[in-house]
C-alpha cells in the first residue's frame, strides 16, 4: 500500500500541528474534526491561514476576518493548544538518523515518547516496524528512509514534534490582519 498526499506548505504545516496536538494529548480531533471546541480551533485556525497566505475562503465564508481571529483567541485562551504547541521541543537527535530508519512514537508512562532506531538496512528496518506496530505500547511506529536526515525531519515532522511551522504562519497570518 502507498498513501500519496499532496499538500501546499500551510496544509502540511495545519496537518501536521493537528496530529501532534492529538498525540500528546490522547484526543482524537483528526477524527471527530469539528464536533467539539478544539476542532473548531484547527477550522478557525486553519480558514485565518487560508485566507492570509493562500487568499483563499473555504469556510466560516460569513464570518469577517477580525471575528474569526476572536474567535480563535477567545478558543485559545480557553484550551491552550497552541501554547502547548509552542512548548514542545523538536527532536534533537538528527545525528543518529540514518538511510533506514524506524521512527516509533511509544506511550512511556503516559507521555507520547519519540525513539529514532537506525538500521543499516531496509529488512531489519522493515521487521522491526512491523514488530512495534503489533505491540501495544506503540502509537505509531513506521519505517523511513532519506539520504538526508533533514529531508526526514521535513516529511515527518510530526513524529519529530515540530509544530513549528504552523505556529509561525499562524501567528503571522494573525499579524497581517490585524495590520
Amino acid at each position: 500500500m502507498v498513501e500519496i498526499q499532496l499538500r501546499t506548505r500551510a496544509q502540511h504545516a495545519w496537518a501536521t500541528a493537528l496530529e501532534i496536538a492529538d498525540l500528546v494529548s490522547g484526543t482524537r480531533t483528526k477524527f471527530e474534526f469539528g464536533e467539539n471546541d478544539r476542532g473548531k480551533l484547527f477550522a478557525v485556525s486553519s480558514e485565518i491561514i487560508a485566507r492570509e497566505e493562500e487568499n483563499m475562503r473555504n469556510a466560516f465564508c460569513d464570518i469577517g476576518t477580525p471575528e474569526l481571529i476572536e474567535e480563535f483567541k477567545h478558543l485559545e485562551q480557553r484550551l491552550g493548544v497552541i501554547s502547548m504547541l509552542k512548548t514542545l521541543r523538536e527532536f534533537d537527535g538528527s545525528n543518529r538518523l540514518k538511510k533506514h530508519n524506524v521512527l516509533n512514537i511509544y506511550d512511556d508512562n503516559g507521555h507520547p515518547t519519540l525513539e529514532v532506531i537506525p538500521f543499516s538496512n531496509a529488512q531489519a528496518a522493515l521487521e522491526r516496524a512491523n514488530e512495534l506496530e503489533a505491540d501495544d505500547k506503540s502509537y505509531n511506529a513506521v519505517y523511513v528512509t532519506a539520504d538526508n536526515p533533514n529531508q526526514l525531519r521535513s516529511a515527518y515532522r510530526n513524529y519529530f514534534n515540530d509544530p513549528v511551522a504552523f505556529v509561525e504562519l499562524l501567528e503571522s497570518s494573525i499579524e497581517k490582519a490585524e495590520g
